[in-house]
């Protein structure tokens, strides 16, 4: 089945490399790319926004 995706399908647009990526697995996965997008998104921290004040 995956060679006929990829020769019948794969005319470029998809993998790795354009975000079709497995749920989980090893190497990049969907559920990495989210953890990783929300991590960086998240809210600073009241302290963060201090600039670390006090310390």
């Amino acid at each position: 089945m995956l060679t006929s995706l990829y020769r019948e399908v794969a005319d470029g647009g998809f993998g790795p490399a354009y975000q079709l990526l497995p749920l989980l697995g090893p190497g990049s996965s969907v559920v990495d790319a989210y953890l990783t997008r929300a991590d960086h998104c998240a809210p600073r921290s009241e302290k963060d926004r201090r600039g670390h004040e006090g310390d």
